[in-house]
């Protein structure tokens, strides 16, 4: 019963986090998420594979040039594309939550954090 009641508050401790961590990153309200979409990079060696946990997608927001990133993302690169062209390209270091993007850039980008093993989360923003 003991185990059983840990469990329970530990979850909901980690439902409280998880929630105000996104609370945090979108603190001004006006800002929009962006719904992202995880991508794993082909495993290298065909051993045997060992299942996984389910990547947690963090949370993105933009409020006009400005991205309020996760704290989850620090070590990815941003990269946007338009067109299937590199457009700009961000190093997201430790304690950046938000990154203000050129306002020379207009459209439609694939937006992309990707890390050094080559897997990334996308989505799509328009500027």
């Amino acid at each position: 019963m003991k185990k059983r009641k840990l469990t329970i508050a530990v979850l909901m401790m980690l439902a409280t986090a998880s929630t105000m961590n996104a609370q945090n990153v979108n603190a001004n309200g006006n800002a929009e998420q962006i719904p992202l979409t995880w991508s794993e990079r082909p495993p290298i060696n065909t051993g045997t594979p060992f299942p996984k946990a389910p990547m947690l997608i963090p949370s993105v927001y933009l409020n006009g040039y400005t991205l309020f990133v996760d704290d989850r993302l620090t070590g990815y690169t941003l990269e946007l594309y338009q067109d299937d062209e590199l457009a700009y390209q961000h190093f997201i270091l430790d304690g950046e939550c938000s990154i203000e993007l050129p306002s020379s850039l207009s459209g439609e980008y694939t937006i992309r954090f990707i890390n050094e093993d080559g897997n990334a989360f996308i989505g799509v923003i328009i500027l």
